[in-house]
């Protein structure tokens, strides 16, 4: 009988890779590309949280979009700084 071990955190990284996926092939909404591609970049960073700190995506998405500006603010736009 051999035993196998796993790291956690390449068990977490492939359920958070997993749960993008899903995520994206659910999406079917029409957004602008600036919506779309901010979404994009902060996704699996947000659902990082989600199985890290219990922080649900979409509020890490909002406070994202409301301290950010969509990502144009020069914190964010200059030095990737959303919050």
């Amino acid at each position: 009988m051999a035993l196998v071990t796993t790291s956690s955190s390449t068990s977490s990284q492939a359920a958070s890779e997993a749960e993008i996926e899903k995520i994206e092939a659910e999406n079917t909404a029409n957004y602008s590309s600036k919506v779309s591609t901010f979404l994009n970049e902060i996704i699996e960073s947000a659902i990082n949280g989600w199985t890290q700190y219990k922080i649900l995506p979409s509020l890490t998405a909002a406070q994202a979009i409301l301290e950010s500006g969509w990502g144009t603010s020069t914190l964010a736009s200059e030095y990737h700084n959303l919050f």
